[in-house]
């Protein structure tokens, strides 16, 4: 709504108009004057308001103010990570963000090594839906459970509009556990043997690999016995210590 005050003894009419458009007439009565606008009809961006009061004998005083219209929601686009990615330590994330007037701030729920706009405010980051931190405070992957962590981030303009991103990734911090489950130290084995090792993750077993008579092998994992397997045949190997 467009408001503005006039008052003469003489007074004709009050008008306005927007940049360079044709004047319009005011609605309501000394002193107070008022119209709706529809800014969907103008671009975004800077605009020049100019209100005028006429007298009886055509004396004009007018007067003219600068808004900015902002329509339209900011472009947010994620550069880096991807979806699903591994992370461990502390990592960086990349942003792209635009607006057709300004981007205010550049929200992360992590953090960035390169967010530049002049329009910039600030840059903080959440985890998982927790509290918004302060993108200067580093965030350390080590803090957090190794699994599935959501990872929203926002941009907002200058006029409040918001457009959020979500990326799932897997922070894997620590080493699987493995054990060799058979043989046991200093078991006498012969003919052909099935090698056991038992493997776990929080975030799961990519492969198991065994190293025997000085050879690499990848043990498969038997969903019956529950162990990564290998067999050979000790046959063709010399009797001894392994």
């Amino acid at each position: 709504t467009i408001q503005a005050t006039s008052s003469d003894t003489f007074l004709n009419s009050i008008l306005y108009r927007i940049d360079s458009t044709g004047w319009q007439n005011f609605s309501g009565s000394e002193p107070d004057w008022s119209v709706v606008y529809d800014t969907s009809a103008l671009t975004d961006g800077e605009h020049t308001l100019t209100v005028k009061s006429v007298d009886n004998m055509s004396h004009v005083t007018d007067q003219s103010i600068t808004f900015v219209v902002d329509n339209t929601n900011p472009t947010c686009s994620l550069v880096s990570p991807f979806t699903d990615q591994f992370m461990e330590g502390v990592e960086t994330f990349k942003v792209s963000s635009t607006d057709g007037v300004g981007i205010d701030r550049v929200t992360l729920d992590v953090f960035s090594d390169s967010v530049t706009d002049s329009f910039l405010n600030d840059v903080s980051y959440s985890v998982d839906g927790g509290g918004w931190i302060a993108i200067n405070m580093t965030w350390n992957t080590s803090s957090l459970l190794d699994g599935d962590h959501s990872i929203t981030f926002r941009s907002r303009d200058l006029a409040g509009h918001s457009t959020t991103q979500s990326v799932d990734l897997i922070v894997d911090n620590n080493l699987p556990v493995c054990a060799i489950n058979g043989p046991v130290p200093l078991e006498y084995i012969e003919g052909a043997y099935r090698f056991r090792l038992s493997a776990s993750d929080a975030v799961g077993i990519d492969r198991v690999e065994i190293n025997v008579f000085d050879n690499n092998f990848t043990a498969i994992f038997s969903v019956s016995s529950g162990y990564y397997e290998f067999n050979s045949d000790t046959s063709i190997q010399s009797d001894g210590t392994y």
